[in-house]
């Protein structure tokens, strides 16, 4: 996917992570040492530790901690008007063969399912896919890291197009006729910031686990969309929606499903 940039890639697929050091420093003759992100860059949430609540303005604060490589940086800020940020994104090498359904309008879905004890909290349930899939009459892509049991659940429905390769749902979105992406926040949705067409809605909601901060809407919105921490996971916010969480009720599937009808204008 960025192979335009790094000339040299190993899958993680391919080879033992205790063992790429050693494979490094065979393969190329130089001596390498792994580093984890977060020691070298402070995870977002730990300036709550710092300031005893979530600092609405991060500008002009160091992010980067003390290391051996001597690396230094202030802000997260990577917003849609950086111009190295943007350089950078562009880089990102799309499919030009994607499946036939392209020539018509569609719509992405980000379905999360994590097996980790951490992000399980944030899963989907199969009935936020299921509410889509009767309301929405548009052909839909379905994307998930973990995609066997959607297999299982889904393979023999015409609708919908499932995939958990990354390369191949970037460049879906990156599709004109890709409509909107509906996500929850995790990764997968925010990803949609730095390859979405010029139209793509990104239609983004929280799950209750992540809402611990107890924000309303409105001030949930204004933080969002102000330069923030927030930036460095989602650097456009010119077609990007917040909207309440489907919860497991009808009325609150209903409203879910009508807000998504709402924005998509359908």
């Amino acid at each position: 996917m960025y192979s335009k940039i790094f000339k040299i890639i190993i899958y993680v697929e391919d080879i033992d992570r205790d063992k790429l050091v050693e494979h490094c420093n065979s393969k190329f003759n130089k001596s390498f040492k792994i580093f984890e992100m977060f020691s070298i860059i402070q995870w977002p949430t730990n300036f709550l530790d710092l300031y005893g609540k979530w600092p609405h303005y991060l500008h002009d604060l160091t992010i980067s901690k003390d290391n051996m490589l001597n690396y230094k940086r202030t802000n997260y800020y990577n917003k849609y008007d950086n111009p190295d940020f943007l350089n950078l994104v562009g880089e990102i090498e799309y499919l030009n063969d994607l499946p036939g359904f392209v020539e018509n309008k569609y719509i992405a879905v980000h379905f999360r399912q994590k097996t980790c004890e951490y992000g399980v909290k944030w899963n989907n349930k199969y009935i936020d896919l299921d509410i889509i899939i009767q309301n929405i009459d548009y052909q839909i892509v379905v994307f998930s890291g973990n995609i066997e049991n959607l297999i299982q659940k889904y393979n023999n429905n015409p609708k919908l197009y499932l995939t958990s390769n990354l390369q191949e749902y970037m460049s879906l979105l990156k599709n004109h006729n890709c409509l909107a992406l509906i996500s929850p926040w995790p990764g997968g949705g925010q990803i949609g910031s730095y390859c979405m067409n010029p139209n793509l809605k990104i239609i983004t909601y929280f799950c209750p686990t992540q809402l611990f901060y107890n924000w309303s809407k409105d001030k949930l919105n204004e933080i969002i969309n102000s330069p923030n921490s927030f930036d460095f996971v989602d650097f456009n916010n010119k077609n990007r929606f917040f909207i309440n969480y489907p919860g497991s009720s009808i009325r609150h599937l209903r409203q879910f499903t009508k807000s998504i009808k709402l924005i998509l204008n359908i």
